[in-house]
């Protein structure tokens, strides 16, 4: 889910601390186990959400992969070699905004995020929690 994707990426990258009012996420209590690390991506940059970030709902894969991207850009762990063509995917065309673009490709490159078999990124479909754990332990290295 969306609040526990939160919490690993704020473990990975040991953001700051934040103060969750300053966000003003109306479905995010200060007394949810997931708050303050909510909070701290959105004060590294890597939620960009306000007023509702659905924190109980499933993640989409777009959704993780920007925030992937957000952690890696805005710590300067990417540095060069940013790039839009989405063209290894072959429902590229999905991804309708440059940052959707420069996200997939970037993490790709890396060797973060792949297609699936036939080539597809699946932008809109749930991240699993075996890609979660993929995806984090390629971060780790």
């Amino acid at each position: 889910i969306r609040g526990d994707f939160a919490v690993l990426l704020n473990k990975t990258f040991t953001f700051r601390e934040a103060k969750l009012e300053t966000y003003a996420l109306k479905d995010v209590s200060e007394d949810d186990y997931y708050a303050q690390a909510i909070a701290n991506c959105c004060g590294a940059g890597v939620i960009t959400e306000r007023g509702m970030f659905y924190p109980e709902s499933d993640i989409t894969r777009i959704d993780a992969i920007l925030m992937i991207y957000r952690a890696l850009t805005n710590n300067s762990l990417i540095s060069g070699g940013l790039t839009t063509d989405v063209s290894m995917f072959t429902d590229g065309n999905l991804l309708t905004t440059v940052e959707r673009q420069m996200a997939a490709a970037t993490l790709n490159k890396l060797g973060l995020i792949n297609g699936d078999d036939k080539g597809a990124l699946n932008p809109d479909a749930t991240m699993t929690r075996a890609e979660m754990a993929v995806v984090f332990t390629k971060l780790d290295q």
